[in-house]
């Protein structure tokens, strides 16, 4: 069973979680970060024990779960730095280009030229 090829889920920690973390810190750059990526790395491989099939080792299988946390939380952080990074009110370019309630304030009514031309100009 699953089970029997895990081993005992409360040694996952002391056998694999500095291997995970180090990768986590190299990846994220943050300790705090790190941290909790590996915490919920455990945490969704204990829910998902059911699953594994034991075609990897147990550290490999915890790596593809981690990697993707990781991932996730770097898409996370990019995702909130756009839509930090420029708000109607603070930055003057998209106030000048929109009302506040983020409506183009100068509708294009025309492009003047064929899409082609464009790209050429």
């Amino acid at each position: 069973t699953s089970e029997q090829l895990l081993g005992d889920p409360a040694m996952w920690l002391a056998e694999h979680g500095d291997y995970l973390y180090r990768y986590a810190y190299m990846q994220l750059k943050d300790s705090s970060s790190a941290e909790d990526v590996v915490q919920e790395t455990f945490l969704s491989a204990y829910r998902a024990r059911s699953q594994f099939e034991g075609k990897s080792s147990l550290r490999t299988w915890l790596m593809s779960i981690l990697r993707n946390k990781v991932i996730d939380l770097i898409r996370k952080k990019k995702r909130e730095q756009i839509v930090e990074g420029g708000s109607i009110d603070t930055d003057p370019i998209i106030r000048e280009q929109f009302s506040r309630l983020g409506i183009w304030k100068r509708w294009l009514n025309s492009w003047e030229s064929s899409p082609e031309k464009l790209v050429e100009q």
